[in-house]
């Protein structure tokens, strides 16, 4: 993917997005926004990961819910064993 997809304007117009669906998960504005800030942080520092399979909406949004309060910073497949065969 093109560098330029990962610009820092590109992510912030996500932001409107990413905060809704977190403060819904996590009914907190301040928690909700940490959550998006570190979740946009995490894209630009894996920006080349990206391989394209998802939206980049779609992305944005595994990597709130991997690596923020959503899951306890937890995988998902981690939180229920057994549930998801290897």
């Amino acid at each position: 993917m093109p560098d330029t997809l990962f610009t820092e304007q590109t992510l912030a117009e996500q932001r409107p997005v990413l905060f809704r669906y977190a403060l819904l998960q996590l009914r907190d504005s301040e928690l909700a926004d940490d959550a998006v800030q570190e979740t946009l942080l995490a894209a630009l520092q894996s920006a080349s990961g990206f391989e394209g399979k998802a939206g980049v909406r779609t992305w944005l949004i595994g990597i709130l819910n991997t690596k923020s309060p959503i899951t306890g910073g937890v995988a998902p497949r981690s939180l229920c064993p057994g549930v998801y065969p290897n």
